[in-house]
């Protein structure tokens, strides 16, 4: 009888490192909002679905901001992600399914709801603001904002006249223009 001793392969620490520090952030993200986060190793990057926990509203930034502030002012702030397109994604609490129907305003406004199931791809980590994928507000445990509460803020602030480039048209009245700084 013959024993043959073989050495295992050595470990790739470069992959070792990476995947546990997406580990350590995936739960650190689990800690700070108890949210389900996903690790989707093959992308190396962390992921939150939507539909049970949270859904998703995504709008342009310009008009994000507007909608940001007037729900800070409710006491509704939420945590939003800053997309590398630009975009924002407001996590909101999950509305049922299915979603209602988008009114016509926000559509022409390219906002958007992301349907149950998808996937919201996280900033690389919580404390992350303004590169790239990014908080636009620090990441920090707080409630969600309702999702009608987004979505009819947007329908309000495109009433009083938002024309999307961070200005009020014209025609309309200074009753619902923001005080001049």
């Amino acid at each position: 009888m013959t024993v043959t001793a073989t050495q295992p392969a050595p470990r790739s620490t470069a992959a070792s490192d990476w995947l546990r520090e997406l580990v350590d952030v995936r739960n650190e993200y689990e800690e700070l909002l108890c949210w389900p986060v996903l690790l989707e190793v093959t992308n190396r990057r962390l992921i939150m679905p939507t539909g049970t926990t949270l859904d998703a509203v995504v709008m342009p930034a310009a008009l994000g901001e507007k909608v940001l502030a007037e729900l800070r002012i409710a006491m509704l702030d939420c945590p939003v992600i800053m997309e590398p397109d630009g975009s924002w994604i407001f996590a909101t609490d999950p509305v049922g399914a299915p979603h209602p129907a988008m009114p016509p305003e926000l559509i022409s406004a390219q906002v958007r709801t992301l349907p149950a199931g998808s996937q919201v791809v996280l900033p690389a980590s919580p404390h992350l603001c303004g590169v790239g994928r990014s908080w636009v507000t620090p990441c920090r445990r707080q409630s969600l904002a309702p999702w009608h509460a987004v979505i009819a803020t947007g329908r309000r602030i495109i009433a009083r006249g938002f024309d999307g480039n961070l200005s009020y048209k014209a025609d309309v009245p200074a009753l619902y223009r923001p005080a001049a700084a």
